[in-house]
Protein backbone atom coordinates (compact mmCIF):
# COMPACT_ATOMS: atom_id res chain seq x y z
CA UNK A 1 0.00 0.00 0.00
CA UNK A 2 2.83 2.75 0.98
CA UNK A 3 4.38 1.91 -2.60
CA UNK A 4 1.24 2.50 -4.05
CA UNK A 5 0.13 6.01 -2.37
CA UNK A 6 3.74 7.01 -2.66
CA UNK A 7 3.09 6.27 -6.75
CA UNK A 8 -0.40 8.40 -6.44
CA UNK A 9 1.69 11.47 -4.75
CA UNK A 10 4.35 11.38 -7.79
CA UNK A 11 1.34 11.21 -10.40
CA UNK A 12 -0.35 14.29 -8.45
CA UNK A 13 2.51 16.36 -8.56
CA UNK A 14 3.03 15.65 -12.38
CA UNK A 15 0.06 16.20 -12.73
CA UNK A 16 0.16 19.61 -11.30
CA UNK A 17 3.27 20.44 -13.58
CA UNK A 18 1.52 19.65 -16.57
CA UNK A 19 -1.49 22.05 -15.65
CA UNK A 20 1.23 24.81 -15.21
CA UNK A 21 2.21 24.11 -18.77
CA UNK A 22 -0.70 23.56 -20.16
CA UNK A 23 -1.32 27.52 -19.23
CA UNK A 24 2.25 28.97 -20.76
CA UNK A 25 2.50 27.92 -24.61
CA UNK A 26 5.61 25.67 -24.53
CA UNK A 27 6.72 23.22 -27.51
CA UNK A 28 4.94 20.35 -29.16
CA UNK A 29 8.33 18.08 -28.12
CA UNK A 30 7.23 19.53 -24.24
CA UNK A 31 3.55 18.31 -24.45
CA UNK A 32 4.41 14.79 -26.50
CA UNK A 33 7.32 14.31 -23.43
CA UNK A 34 4.75 15.26 -20.93
CA UNK A 35 1.89 12.46 -22.29
CA UNK A 36 4.73 10.16 -22.05
CA UNK A 37 5.55 10.31 -18.61
CA UNK A 38 2.24 10.42 -17.61
CA UNK A 39 0.77 7.52 -18.97
CA UNK A 40 3.47 5.87 -17.82
CA UNK A 41 3.20 6.60 -14.62
CA UNK A 42 -0.70 5.87 -14.56
CA UNK A 43 0.01 2.58 -16.04
CA UNK A 44 2.11 1.70 -12.98
CA UNK A 45 -0.81 3.23 -10.59
CA UNK A 46 -3.67 1.04 -12.30
CA UNK A 47 -1.59 -1.76 -11.79
CA UNK A 48 -0.98 -1.44 -8.57
CA UNK A 49 -5.01 -0.33 -7.45
CA UNK A 50 -5.64 -3.99 -9.25
CA UNK A 51 -3.39 -5.82 -7.48
CA UNK A 52 -4.37 -4.33 -3.82
CA UNK A 53 -8.44 -4.81 -4.61
CA UNK A 54 -7.00 -8.32 -4.43
CA UNK A 55 -5.84 -8.04 -0.95
CA UNK A 56 -8.43 -9.35 1.55
CA UNK A 57 -9.67 -7.10 4.16
CA UNK A 58 -8.37 -3.97 2.45
CA UNK A 59 -11.77 -2.37 1.56
CA UNK A 60 -12.20 -0.14 4.99
CA UNK A 61 -8.88 1.51 4.70
CA UNK A 62 -9.34 5.20 3.57
CA UNK A 63 -7.61 4.31 0.33
CA UNK A 64 -11.00 3.02 -0.54
CA UNK A 65 -12.68 4.84 1.97
CA UNK A 66 -11.67 7.92 0.41
CA UNK A 67 -11.68 6.94 -3.38
CA UNK A 68 -8.27 8.17 -3.76
CA UNK A 69 -7.49 6.04 -7.11
CA UNK A 70 -11.00 7.38 -8.66
CA UNK A 71 -10.35 11.17 -7.59
CA UNK A 72 -6.65 10.81 -9.17
CA UNK A 73 -8.33 9.19 -12.46
CA UNK A 74 -10.49 12.39 -12.46
CA UNK A 75 -7.75 14.64 -12.92
CA UNK A 76 -5.58 12.58 -14.67
CA UNK A 77 -8.14 12.27 -17.77
CA UNK A 78 -8.64 16.00 -17.49
CA UNK A 79 -5.03 16.74 -17.82
CA UNK A 80 -4.65 14.31 -20.69
CA UNK A 81 -7.78 15.41 -22.59
CA UNK A 82 -6.09 19.35 -22.22
CA UNK A 83 -2.67 17.70 -23.64
CA UNK A 84 -3.88 16.64 -26.23
CA UNK A 85 -5.93 19.62 -27.33
CA UNK A 86 -2.15 21.67 -27.29
CA UNK A 87 -0.71 19.02 -29.41
CA UNK A 88 -3.35 19.63 -32.13
CA UNK A 89 -3.12 23.55 -31.77
CA UNK A 90 0.39 22.94 -32.88
CA UNK A 91 -0.19 21.02 -35.99
CA UNK A 92 0.77 22.39 -38.93
CA UNK A 93 -2.26 23.84 -41.25
CA UNK A 94 -1.70 22.50 -45.13
CA UNK A 95 -3.37 24.20 -47.53
CA UNK A 96 -5.39 22.03 -49.96
CA UNK A 97 -7.00 23.23 -53.18
CA UNK A 98 -9.71 21.30 -53.13
CA UNK A 99 -11.87 21.92 -49.54
CA UNK A 100 -12.71 18.03 -48.56
CA UNK A 101 -15.67 18.22 -46.67
CA UNK A 102 -14.72 16.71 -42.43
CA UNK A 103 -15.46 13.21 -41.62
CA UNK A 104 -17.86 13.63 -38.49
CA UNK A 105 -17.97 10.40 -36.66
CA UNK A 106 -20.82 9.44 -34.99
CA UNK A 107 -21.27 9.24 -31.29
CA UNK A 108 -22.50 6.29 -30.15
CA UNK A 109 -25.07 6.80 -27.51
CA UNK A 110 -25.49 3.26 -26.05
CA UNK A 111 -28.64 2.30 -28.44
CA UNK A 112 -28.34 -0.61 -30.86
CA UNK A 113 -29.39 1.01 -33.57
CA UNK A 114 -25.89 3.90 -33.01
CA UNK A 115 -23.76 1.08 -33.67
CA UNK A 116 -23.63 -0.18 -37.04
CA UNK A 117 -23.13 3.86 -38.18
CA UNK A 118 -20.53 4.69 -35.69
CA UNK A 119 -18.13 1.43 -35.93
CA UNK A 120 -17.87 1.74 -39.31
CA UNK A 121 -16.33 5.30 -39.47
CA UNK A 122 -14.16 5.16 -36.26
CA UNK A 123 -12.68 1.45 -37.41
CA UNK A 124 -11.62 3.52 -40.87
CA UNK A 125 -10.62 6.52 -39.51
CA UNK A 126 -9.19 5.73 -35.71
CA UNK A 127 -9.30 1.94 -34.84
CA UNK A 128 -6.80 1.34 -38.02
CA UNK A 129 -5.12 4.10 -38.71
CA UNK A 130 -1.09 2.89 -37.24
CA UNK A 131 0.01 6.72 -37.38
CA UNK A 132 -1.92 6.96 -34.09
CA UNK A 133 -1.16 5.61 -30.64
CA UNK A 134 -3.54 3.31 -28.31
CA UNK A 135 -3.42 6.09 -25.87
CA UNK A 136 -4.90 8.34 -28.55
CA UNK A 137 -7.44 6.11 -30.05
CA UNK A 138 -8.33 5.41 -26.40
CA UNK A 139 -8.38 9.25 -26.18
CA UNK A 140 -10.75 9.43 -28.94
CA UNK A 141 -13.07 6.78 -27.83
CA UNK A 142 -13.74 8.13 -24.55
CA UNK A 143 -14.54 11.35 -26.55
CA UNK A 144 -17.11 9.47 -29.40
CA UNK A 145 -19.24 7.68 -26.55
CA UNK A 146 -21.81 8.64 -24.11
CA UNK A 147 -24.81 7.95 -22.03
CA UNK A 148 -24.75 4.16 -21.38
CA UNK A 149 -22.19 2.82 -23.65
CA UNK A 150 -20.13 5.96 -21.98
CA UNK A 151 -20.79 4.08 -18.54
CA UNK A 152 -19.52 1.05 -19.93
CA UNK A 153 -15.99 2.27 -20.16
CA UNK A 154 -15.95 5.02 -17.76
CA UNK A 155 -13.81 2.66 -15.37
CA UNK A 156 -11.06 2.54 -17.90
CA UNK A 157 -8.75 4.97 -18.06
CA UNK A 158 -7.15 6.61 -20.98
CA UNK A 159 -3.95 4.88 -21.43
CA UNK A 160 -2.28 2.52 -23.81
CA UNK A 161 -3.10 -0.83 -22.37
CA UNK A 162 -6.98 -0.04 -22.13
CA UNK A 163 -7.83 0.90 -25.70
CA UNK A 164 -8.14 -3.14 -26.46
CA UNK A 165 -9.86 -3.67 -23.31
CA UNK A 166 -12.46 -0.29 -24.14
CA UNK A 167 -13.12 -1.53 -27.69
CA UNK A 168 -13.93 -4.91 -26.74
CA UNK A 169 -16.18 -4.45 -24.20
CA UNK A 170 -18.27 -2.06 -26.76
CA UNK A 171 -18.13 -4.58 -29.69
CA UNK A 172 -19.18 -7.58 -27.16
CA UNK A 173 -22.24 -5.21 -26.03
CA UNK A 174 -23.39 -3.79 -29.17
CA UNK A 175 -22.50 -6.02 -31.87
CA UNK A 176 -25.54 -7.74 -31.44
CA UNK A 177 -27.16 -8.77 -35.00
CA UNK A 178 -30.09 -9.95 -34.44
CA UNK A 179 -30.30 -6.89 -31.80
CA UNK A 180 -29.82 -4.59 -34.23
CA UNK A 181 -32.11 -5.63 -36.52
CA UNK A 182 -34.81 -5.97 -34.20
CA UNK A 183 -34.39 -2.21 -33.07
CA UNK A 184 -34.73 -0.88 -36.60
CA UNK A 185 -37.90 -3.46 -37.48
CA UNK A 186 -39.30 -2.18 -34.19
CA UNK A 187 -38.73 1.61 -35.57
CA UNK A 188 -40.32 0.79 -38.84
CA UNK A 189 -43.77 -0.52 -36.81
CA UNK A 190 -43.60 2.00 -34.39
CA UNK A 191 -43.07 4.91 -36.77
CA UNK A 192 -46.01 7.83 -37.04
CA UNK A 193 -47.31 6.42 -40.45
CA UNK A 194 -47.36 9.44 -42.87
CA UNK A 195 -50.24 9.38 -45.41
CA UNK A 196 -48.89 9.87 -49.51
CA UNK A 197 -51.78 9.59 -51.42
CA UNK A 198 -54.75 7.09 -51.89
CA UNK A 199 -54.72 4.25 -54.95
CA UNK A 200 -58.51 3.40 -55.32
CA UNK A 201 -59.75 3.10 -52.05
CA UNK A 202 -56.59 1.67 -50.54
CA UNK A 203 -54.30 4.57 -47.77
CA UNK A 204 -50.63 4.18 -48.90
CA UNK A 205 -48.48 4.16 -45.84
CA UNK A 206 -44.51 5.33 -46.22
CA UNK A 207 -42.25 3.23 -43.98
CA UNK A 208 -39.13 4.16 -42.85
CA UNK A 209 -36.59 3.88 -45.86
CA UNK A 210 -33.65 3.95 -43.76
CA UNK A 211 -34.83 1.80 -41.02
CA UNK A 212 -35.75 -0.44 -43.96
CA UNK A 213 -32.79 -0.30 -45.95
CA UNK A 214 -30.30 -0.71 -42.48
CA UNK A 215 -32.60 -3.87 -41.66
CA UNK A 216 -31.56 -5.55 -44.95
CA UNK A 217 -28.10 -4.70 -45.01
CA UNK A 218 -27.34 -5.85 -41.54
CA UNK A 219 -29.33 -9.32 -41.44
CA UNK A 220 -27.85 -12.34 -42.85
CA UNK A 221 -29.68 -14.12 -45.60
CA UNK A 222 -32.04 -15.73 -43.18
CA UNK A 223 -32.43 -12.98 -40.81
CA UNK A 224 -32.98 -11.29 -44.42
CA UNK A 225 -35.77 -12.80 -45.05
CA UNK A 226 -37.62 -13.02 -41.40
CA UNK A 227 -37.20 -9.24 -41.60
CA UNK A 228 -38.98 -8.78 -44.57
CA UNK A 229 -41.44 -11.16 -43.68
CA UNK A 230 -42.10 -9.17 -40.81
CA UNK A 231 -42.53 -6.04 -42.02
CA UNK A 232 -44.76 -7.01 -44.97
CA UNK A 233 -47.15 -9.02 -42.51
CA UNK A 234 -47.68 -5.60 -41.40
CA UNK A 235 -47.82 -3.73 -44.34
CA UNK A 236 -50.78 -6.15 -45.01
CA UNK A 237 -52.42 -5.98 -41.57
CA UNK A 238 -52.92 -2.03 -42.28
CA UNK A 239 -53.69 -2.37 -45.97
CA UNK A 240 -56.71 -4.74 -44.38
CA UNK A 241 -57.50 -2.42 -41.57
CA UNK A 242 -57.89 0.20 -43.91
CA UNK A 243 -60.00 -1.89 -46.38
CA UNK A 244 -62.42 -2.98 -43.89
CA UNK A 245 -62.83 0.84 -42.52
CA UNK A 246 -63.40 1.73 -45.90
CA UNK A 247 -66.16 -0.86 -46.27
CA UNK A 248 -67.55 0.09 -43.16
CA UNK A 249 -67.85 3.65 -44.22
CA UNK A 250 -69.68 2.26 -47.74
CA UNK A 251 -71.90 0.22 -45.97
CA UNK A 252 -72.94 3.25 -43.49
CA UNK A 253 -73.43 5.81 -46.44
CA UNK A 254 -75.67 3.09 -48.40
Amino acid sequence: MNLQLYRINQLRQNLEKAALAIEDDRSSYHYKTLLEALQKQCDKVEEGHFSICEEENILEHSYFQDEVFENLKTDYDSIIEQLYEKLQQHQPVHKASVKIPKIVIPILTGSYESWSSFYDLFLKIIHEDNSLTDTEKMQYLKTHVKDDAAKLIRHLTVCESNYATAWTLLKKRYENERMIITKHIDNILNIQKVKCGIIGKHTVVAPSNEHVRKTINTAEVGSACDAKQRIGAARRSDWLRDDATHATHANFAT
